[in-house]
């Protein structure tokens, strides 16, 4: 977790490490990609290491998006969305039904 603590620590701006920074509260993923795809549309990479999105979605395509939100004095500061996998992730919001319940994160646990 020291990677991931790190980096969140690097997104807060102006604040030296180990400061109080801006770190994830409330993760939530979406681990159903074709779900997403079929709500949503998701952009795949081509052969060509492109994202493109002519290529069909392969029915097995592994991955993840996830959701973190980000507080700071007791406000949201942030909202972010990433992927892991052989997708790009989404330029708008995938629907909320994709994602699993939030979880409070293991760094504040």
């Amino acid at each position: 977790m020291r990677v991931r603590d790190n980096w969140a620590e690097s997104r807060s701006v102006g604040r030296p490490a180990g400061s109080a920074s801006a770190r994830p509260v409330v993760e939530a993923f979406a681990d159903d990609l074709q779900l997403v795809n079929e709500r949503h549309g998701l952009t795949v990479l081509g052969d060509d290491l492109i994202y493109d999105p002519s290529v069909p979605v392969p029915d097995e395509l592994s991955g993840t998006i996830g959701l973190m939100l980000f507080p700071e004095d007791g406000w949201l500061t942030a909202l972010e969305i990433w992927s892991v996998g052989d997708l790009q992730t989404p330029a708008i919001f995938p629907p909320p039904d994709v994602f699993e319940p939030p979880e409070i994160s293991p760094l504040l646990r």
